[in-house]
């Protein structure tokens, strides 16, 4: 699809003002939504998850790694699956949209299988995130690390209401009518300690230089949260 979109619109956005380090694109503008890359589709916070991974990790490396990617994003699909040293392996709930049906608070996966864990824009889906989190927990390597993110509320607390049952209450209260609450920071974090991981959160600002974040329309305010299961394991990026 985003081909498509790409070859049909080129001479409208080819320039050399924004990079997309995850298709290699050079634009002179960005689709306004999202920040959204004329070729790939990709996001300003799928990018920046890109260049954590190219520029703060040994992802890149010869070394083998299983990955486990749920909810994958097309454009990350393509990017982190065709690196050689990778075991990748897609995971969504929803029929058809990955390599393996995969309810995320129900993995049929071993226990610490996976040396990466990649879980973007998925938990504030989910009814029972704790539940979630416990299995993200599970199933990583004790040497590895689990990539997260979430839409964040600028409150320190999360909002969440089991009764909002409808779309048009969800849009308005969670901002997209198939969240089921909006994380506060803090709490997002405390969440995620409560099941033994220790966190490492990083915004864009303190991971890249400002030609970074402005060659590709990074959100500065986009933020990282690096998951270990060990205090010793977790190195500063």
């Amino acid at each position: 699809m985003w081909d498509a979109f790409w070859f049909a619109t080129f001479p409208f956005y080819a320039g050399n003002k924004y990079l997309c380090p995850i298709c290699g694109g050079k634009f002179r503008k960005l689709l306004t939504e999202h920040h959204r890359c004329p070729r790939c589709g990709s996001f300003s916070r799928h990018r920046m998850l890109y260049l954590f991974l190219a520029q703060k990790t040994n992802f890149f490396s010869h070394k083998p790694k299983k990955i486990l990617h749920i909810g994958p994003e097309i454009c990350l699909q393509k990017a982190v699956s065709n690196v050689p040293s990778v075991f990748y392996t897609s995971g969504d709930v929803r029929d058809g949209a990955a390599m393996v049906k995969l309810d995320v608070t129900d993995m049929d996966c071993e226990d610490q299988a996976f040396d990466i864990v990649i879980c973007s824009h998925v938990l504030e889906h989910v009814s029972n995130d704790k539940k979630a989190m416990s299995e993200l927990f599970r199933v990583l390597n004790p040497e590895g690390y689990a990539i997260i993110q979430v839409p964040l509320s600028s409150a320190e607390e999360t909002y969440e209401d089991p009764s909002i049952q409808t779309p048009e209450e969800r849009e308005v209260l969670f901002g997209y009518h198939d969240h089921v609450r909006l994380y506060g920071k803090k709490d997002f974090v405390k969440r995620l300690e409560g099941v033994g991981f220790n966190v490492r959160e990083y915004n864009s600002l303190e991971l890249f230089d400002m030609n970074t974040l402005v060659s590709c329309a990074l959100d500065q305010t986009e933020e990282l949260f690096i998951c270990f299961r060990s205090i010793s394991k977790a190195p500063t990026p």
